[in-house]
């Protein structure tokens, strides 16, 4: 849990389950599309613990920072249901429309080699 986070609990008034189901969520439909894009495994991306690194850092810096820094001044005086929604449009940065936004071409490469080294070993 990043230091954001719990304030992102308090501003959004939701539990860090809940939280953390939502980003999952978000982590699961990367990895498939980025999985369907390389014609790779799922399970194979989804259990990297450097694909889960690099999602997690994107999403702090692309999602959480970013709204956060953009709606402070929002967060004294509008309903936590609009921040919700608002909150979620955020997402955009990394998944729109079925399309990867963001795409870690060199980490993927990384991901097949090791996948080949458990594979032969």
């Amino acid at each position: 849990m990043t230091t954001t986070t719990p304030r992102l609990h308090e501003i959004l008034e939701i539990s860090y389950t809940t939280y953390d189901n939502y980003r999952e969520k978000h982590y699961q439909a990367y990895c498939q599309r980025l999985a369907t894009l390389n014609f790779m495994s799922y399970k194979t991306l989804h259990t990297s613990g450097l694909m889960q690194n690099y999602f997690h850092g994107m999403w702090l810096l692309h999602v959480e920072k970013a709204f956060l820094q953009d709606n402070a001044h929002y967060f004294s005086y509008c309903e936590a249901e609009l921040l919700r929604q608002l909150f979620c449009s955020y997402t955009r940065n990394i998944l729109d429309n079925e399309k990867v936004q963001m795409y870690p071409s060199k980490l993927i490469v990384k991901i097949k080699k090791l996948s080949l080294k458990k594979l032969v070993n």
